[in-house]
């Protein structure tokens, strides 16, 4: 199944991100609207880096960006709002612009919802040029726009990763206020005062912002929004913009109240390890594994001497590495890697795959293969290391849903070129459609796969079936490995019903399959074969049926296994959070 039909690894933040992209969007307001509008809330002469900024986390990049500029720019295009407005109001809306930019700290608290997905809450700190971003004590990142530098720190994962500003333009953003004067000078037509009200003990003065200021100011609502100004202190208290799609509140400010200095410090806290591109020394006889989105592991078959390579990030800010396609070659040596295709219109899986040298982390990966106008659903090394085996997708031009042609493509990795994978057909039991096939494997000499099509089937290369080698029941199959020998394969089972997976193996030559994972009690479970296919590896997931939609449980775990179900030992278990991914196996080289 593709990865529009079964996107069963994402995390809360992964289902944030699919939500942005169905949501209506309009675009933001020009960068130098933003910067100029966030210099004036900090009252600074520095650049500030909302939009800007080099953070190159896909999933916080997408949810900071909207809430973290929405709201300095709300704040600040409000600021320039009320300098423009009827001074006549029961304070000076002048005042209001004073008191924003004389404030030397101020914190509040972002409340984000996008359709039916739970709500995501974000407290953000700023002190003249240091900024600070917390979500849900999950991530946190800070800012010094006048060194240049910031830091996020992975809560969960105890990572930290450095952010380098340089580069950033600065001349450009000056004079800020000469610049928010030069809004409309209509601004009046589109600022309505509402009645008072009392928040929290406080009374207010409330308004009603809509046109084209909220369009400028709320980037994530297009029409408009309700603020809250304390009548005593004429600053901000509230702030509420929503659609159809998108709930956005603005809460809890605190101005001028003391922010301790070590909120903003960006040394490495104690703990946490610094992300950075060191070499690889190959080994073999290590199973590899991905924890999360940032870090390549491999351990010995005894559990010992477990080593950690960090994966390298993508130059876009906005592309997110996709650890759950990642494919080692035989040698160890090579990473076959993937990020998220971001368009105008949202991320989607990549459309193309990069070989990134572990030997040499620094050097830019190389693109061996790419489809401009096709997500890839998955790819693999031939035995031999010269070849990959490319799954795709692509969509109906001109459309959009899930209905597409799929394919798969091998790619001499050498010279790039590539030629299409001929597959057999079957007869689509949901809709009575006729179907390719899925790729999912193929022998050491290329001259028959393992496809996917209502069970798994063995099929020549000239596209013609030979054999049924899953029972008839089991039709959603995954994570398909053939034996180094080809001579046993196994796979993966989803249950539709309770969200579990099972682990099978069976001889290629036909014969009973055995079962190696009951049914009913895992999930998320990725295996392969030992370099001697004499073992099996495998990562999988409590089952929780209390946890939708994917129902994750609260460990993961590591094991190995004898084909023939004997011998199992866990080698590693993990605590991990509800939502979050876990350890996703990669390969034993």
């Amino acid at each position: 199944m593709s990865d529009r039909q079964d996107r069963h690894e994402l995390d809360v933040l992964d289902r944030a991100t699919t939500a942005l992209q169905d949501a209506q969007i309009p675009e933001g307001p020009p960068p130098r609207l933003v910067a100029s509008t966030v210099e004036a809330l900090q009252a600074s002469d520095t650049p500030p880096v909302i939009l800007r900024f080099q953070e190159r986390h896909k999933r916080m990049f997408r949810i900071l960006r909207y809430s973290g500029a929405a709201a300095a720019i709300l704040l600040a295009v409000l600021a320039g709002a009320f300098w423009l407005l009827d001074r006549s109001a029961p304070f000076s809306f002048a005042q209001v612009v004073e008191n924003v930019k004389k404030a030397k700290t101020v914190s509040f608290v972002v409340k984000q919802k996008f359709g039916d997905q739970p709500e995501l809450e974000i407290k953000m700190s700023l002190q003249g040029s240091l900024l600070r971003y917390d979500l849900q004590g999950m991530l946190t990142i800070l800012y010094d726009t006048n060194a240049r530098t910031g830091l996020q720190l992975d809560v969960h994962r105890k990572i930290a990763t450095t952010i380098d500003l340089e580069g950033t333009e600065l001349q450009r953003f000056k004079e800020p206020i000469k610049r928010l004067r030069n809004l409309k000078d209509d601004i009046k037509d589109h600022v309505e005062q509402l009645g008072d009200e009392t928040l929290d003990g406080q009374k207010c003065h409330v308004y009603q912002v809509k046109g084209h200021l909220a369009k400028a100011a709320a980037i994530l609502v297009p029409d408009q929004f309700k603020l809250w100004v304390d009548a005593k202190t004429a600053l901000p208290v509230k702030i509420e913009s929503k659609d159809e799609h998108i709930s956005l509140i603005f809460e809890q400010f605190k101005w001028d109240e003391p922010l301790k200095e070590e909120l903003f410090s960006l040394k490495v806290p104690a703990g946490y390890r610094l992300e950075s591109l060191i070499p690889a020394d190959i080994q073999t006889g290590r199973i590899y594994y991905h924890q999360g989105y940032v870090e390549l592991l491999s351990l010995q078959p005894d559990g010992q001497k477990s080593e950690v390579q960090f994966v390298p990030r993508s130059a876009n800010a906005q592309e997110g590495y996709n650890s759950d396609k990642a494919e080692l070659s035989p040698d160890g040596r090579y990473l076959a890697i993937g990020y998220t295709h971001t368009t105008k219109d949202g991320s989607y899986p990549p459309n193309r795959v990069l070989l990134w040298d572990r030997t040499q982390p620094k050097e830019k990966a190389v693109e061996v293969y790419i489809r401009p106008e096709g997500e890839l659903q998955s790819w693999q090394f031939s035995p031999d290391g010269r070849h990959l085996y490319v799954d795709w997708w692509e969509g109906v031009p001109g459309t959009k849903g899930p209905e597409g042609r799929t394919g798969t493509d091998v790619v001499e990795i050498k010279t790039k070129a590539k030629q299409s994978i001929k597959l057999p057909m079957f007869k689509d039991t949901s809709d009575g459609k006729e179907k390719p096939m899925r790729f999912a494997t193929a022998s050491a000499d290329g001259q028959s796969y393992l496809v996917i099509g209502d069970g798994l089937h063995v099929a020549t290369a000239d596209g013609k079936l030979v054999r049924r080698l899953s029972p008839v029941e089991a039709r959603s199959i995954g994570n398909v490995r053939l034996s180094p020998d080809d001579q046993q394969a196994l796979y993966v089972t989803f249950n539709a019903k309770d969200k579990s997976r099972q682990l099978f193996v069976v001889p290629v030559a036909g014969g009973p399959a055995k079962e190696l994972l009951p049914p009913g009690k895992f999930t998320a479970v990725r295996a392969c074969w030992s370099p001697d296919g004499k073992r099996i590896a495998y990562t999988s997931r409590l089952l929780d049926p209390d946890n939708p939609p994917f129902h994750y449980g609260k460990e993961m775990y590591l094991n190995l296994v004898d084909p023939d179900g004997s011998h199992g030992v866990t080698l590693l278990t993990k605590a991990v959070h509800p939502k979050e991914t876990g350890l996703e196996l990669t390969a034993w080289r």
